[in-house]
């Protein structure tokens, strides 16, 4: 068995690699340039084929981002736009004092509410808090949000960004606690991985 290591991060799993003497092979072709050449093909695509199923046992725990960024629903407003805007995220979880997940701010949320408040003619004041509880990160968040479970396989969660059109997906355990966040990104770079040329 072979560790296969993500992105420099962290070890997502144990690749069942076959070790093949190339010596064997060389043989086999008759040696000589021509028959290095197949066996580097050869060896290339059993390394290929032995990743992909890897891949199929491969579960959301293992390729996503841990630990994550979050706010609390009492959190201000710009609090949260400067997070977003710090780190170039997307969107910030949005978790209780439990860590389970209540929704997402997103720089979406965060826009509608300044071109609401540029309509009415107010500005926000970080100074001067507004009404209680509309100044929170809870008066934006959506609260209904597509998830997986860390223990969901992969194979399960691609289609999902497919059909959906998904960029992130909050990851949770089976007590709704956030434990990670699963983007496009890490998979397109789990396919490139398998490139047997890299």
């Amino acid at each position: 068995m072979m560790s296969f290591r993500y992105l420099g991060r962290r070890i997502v799993g144990r690749m069942p690699f076959h070790h093949v003497s190339a010596h064997a092979h060389t043989a086999g072709h008759g040696g000589g340039a021509g028959g290095a050449v197949q066996d580097r093909a050869l060896l290339a695509e059993l390394r290929r084929q032995s990743m992909l199923h890897g891949l199929l046992e491969l579960r959301c725990a293992d390729v996503m981002q841990a630990p994550v960024i979050t706010v609390r629903p009492t959190d201000r407003k710009e609090r949260a736009e400067d997070l977003l805007s710090r780190y170039r995220f997307k969107l910030l979880p949005v978790i209780d004092a439990s860590d389970r997940l209540l929704g997402v701010v997103s720089r979406a949320d965060l826009r509608r509410v300044a071109g609401h408040l540029r309509a009415i003619g107010d500005a926000p004041s970080r100074e001067t808090p507004s009404a209680a509880g509309t100044d929170g990160v809870s008066s934006i968040m959506s609260a209904s949000v597509a998830t997986v479970f860390s223990d969901e396989k992969l194979t399960d969660v691609v289609p999902r960004f497919m059909a959906k059109g998904h960029h992130h997906l909050p990851v949770i355990d089976r007590q709704c606690r956030l434990v990670g966040i699963l983007t496009q990104s890490d998979l397109f770079a789990l396919m490139c991985d398998l490139n047997p040329m890299r």
